[in-house]
């Protein structure tokens, strides 16, 4: 189909796709994959309280912060006590704790501290090098491509700019020493489905610089970038807050056409569908892509930030810049699938997402659109919806988990969003974890529910 031309896929195909899958995963989980014990009982918990949910999140967040006994009870007495919703037996440890005094806290703080960075181990590839290569390796044999982020966002010196990129280049070089021990997935090549590199990482802008500073941003992702081609590889830059956001652009504008980094095409863009000015930024990427006669690769995401985003708007008193009802994003992330679908001779795209009504209409969309299997991925974060990837492993085999690499209980922060972001009842882990999900509001059409 010519680039530019409007479509709209037939519900029915999406939802006959929809139920296929829903019935992978149905067998999934009835053979007993995926099954966490406590961590998913929690899980499956928070999906019915929702104000529970967010105080138990903040409380876990918190606990880096809580390194005394004292500290610890303050948070624990200002996160459960007088809330009628919680536990009987939550209930209970905190008044006991509160009973036995400072004794009671000592023993319970590093209990509770424990089982945390156990929950964070299941979100968390490795906080070690070795062990972080062991377990991609691991993923890869069980038929999974990664990306692998190095947790840390907000730069406040220089000094910790650098660590992160540094962090990178020693994480690069235990790859590339490993990498050709992997065989290419599906193909058994040198690449991934015969078109993607076997090592492939993420990096934060914020990360890189303090304040944002394009030019430090530039010279620091260029370095890992450097590396990355050197290996064969593919980077991609993440999209994070909109205080960012137009420099993130430009930053993945100068790196895809400066000359020192040849016409290397394994570079890829964060996109944010929950964003409003989303849908002309990324058709004023696509056109930019066009006139600079190179390709690109976009991953496609909801977005992690609404929280912030909102509380920062109502503070300015200003429109919130991301969409306040989901099937908006829902809706306005279809359109962008299919944008970029359009445009897949020159645009690769990396659809991220747990929500099985997305994936099934970009799996539709590029069926329709006759996109070569090698444009189009799909990505899911480590640890969340392993029923779905298993399922669209045997559909689709394009996988790719999202791996974040670091410290368990400092990764806390990234673990709390990720957690709020994917435990919304719209979410497929409602399918995972609540046997009576009616698959037909699963897969509903977001636009219809606008109306």
């Amino acid at each position: 189909m010519e680039a530019g031309v409007n479509m709209t896929m037939p519900d029915e195909q999406i939802l006959a796709r929809g139920r296929e899958l829903l019935e992978l995963i149905g067998s999934a989980s009835r053979s007993g994959f995926g099954r966490g014990g406590w961590r998913d009982w929690l899980l499956n918990w928070s999906m019915r309280h929702e104000r529970l949910k967010r105080r138990m999140f903040s409380f876990i967040a918190s606990l880096p912060r809580a390194d005394t006994p004292q500290a610890f009870g303050a948070l624990l007495k200002g996160s459960f006590t007088g809330h009628d919703d919680a536990p009987w037996l939550l209930r209970v440890a905190v008044q006991l704790a509160c009973f036995t005094g400072s004794f009671g806290l000592r023993m319970l703080q590093p209990m509770v501290r424990r089982r945390a960075e156990e929950m964070a181990r299941r979100f968390i590839i490795g906080s070690t090098q070795a062990r972080t290569v062991e377990n991609l390796a691991r993923l890869r044999r069980r038929g999974f491509a990664f990306t692998l982020d190095v947790l840390g966002e907000s730069a406040r010196s220089d000094v910790e700019g650098e660590r992160y990129v540094r962090t990178y280049l020693r994480l690069l070089d235990s790859l590339g020493a490993v990498q050709n021990d992997w065989s290419g997935l599906v193909s058994g090549g040198q690449l991934d489905w015969g078109a993607a590199p076997r090592i492939n990482v993420s990096i934060k802008p914020s990360a890189l610089a303090v304040d944002g500073d394009l030019s430090t941003m530039f010279d620091r992702a260029g370095e890992i970038y450097q590396k990355v081609i050197g290996l064969g590889g593919y980077l991609c830059i993440d999209m994070e807050s909109l205080d960012l956001k137009d420099a993130t652009y430009e930053l993945y504008r100068r790196l895809r056409t400066d000359k020192r980094f040849g016409d290397w095409p394994h570079l890829g863009l964060a996109v944010q569908s929950y964003l409003r000015a989303t849908e002309s930024d990324l058709a004023g990427l696509l056109d930019w892509a066009r006139t600079q006669g190179v390709c690109i690769s976009v991953r496609l995401v909801k977005g992690a930030y609404w929280d912030s985003e909102v509380a920062a708007a109502e503070a300015r008193g200003a429109q919130p810049p991301v969409y306040t009802v989901k099937a908006d994003t829902d809706a306005a992330f279809e359109r962008a699938a299919v944008a970029i679908l359009q445009n897949s001779d020159i645009c690769h795209l990396a659809c991220a997402s747990h929500n099985i009504r997305s994936v099934c209409a970009v799996l539709e969309t590029a069926r329709a659109l006759g996109v070569p299997e090698n444009r189009c991925e799909f990505q899911l974060i480590y640890g969340m919806a392993e029923l779905l990837g298993e399922a669209l492993l045997q559909s689709a085999q394009r996988v790719r988990l999202y791996c974040p690499h670091g410290d368990m209980l400092v990764g806390m922060a990234y673990l709390i969003r990720r957690l709020q972001e994917n435990t919304s009842n719209e979410s497929i882990l409602r399918q995972e974890f609540d046997p009576a999900a009616d698959p037909a509001d699963l897969l509903a059409n977001p636009a219809s529910e606008l109306f």
